[in-house]
Parts: structure tokens; sequence; C-alpha cells
């Protein structure tokens, strides 16, 4: 134990250097992590999107047949 604390001490910047990698490396998985997650997000949000963008032209389309009816019966 006692080699073990006399070499770090002697050797503390390759210490700072390992621990600095593996902070690093923690950080760089997290990021990748969030980024998956964001990327989820948006594409559920675009899905919702074409869904209700499809679900307004059928209320539109529907409507318009409506009209067209109503137009073919009262004329």
């Amino acid at each position: 134990m006692d080699t073990a604390l006399a070499w770090s001490r002697d050797n503390i910047e390759v210490v700072i250097a390992v621990l600095s990698a593996f902070v690093a490396l923690i950080g760089a998985l997290f990021s990748r992590s969030e980024t998956r997650k964001q990327q989820r997000i948006l594409q559920e949000n675009l899905r919702h999107s074409i869904d209700a963008q499809s679900l307004g032209w059928g209320n539109q389309a529907i409507a318009l047949l409506g009209q067209a009816a109503m137009f073919a019966r009262t004329r």
C-alpha cells in the first residue's frame, strides 16, 4: 500500500491523466445517451405531427364531401 501511494505521489501527472480520461469517457457516454433520447423524442414528435396533419386533411375531406353531397341534394 505504501508503495502504491509513493508511486502515485511520484507520478501525479499520470494519475491525473487517467482520471481525466475516465471522466471524459463517462461524459461521452452520458452525452451519447442524451443524444439518442433527443432523437427518439424528435422522431415521436414528427410522428405526432404527421398524424395530426393526416387527421386534419381527413376532416377537411369529409367536410368537403358533406358539402358536395348537400349541394347535390339541394340542386
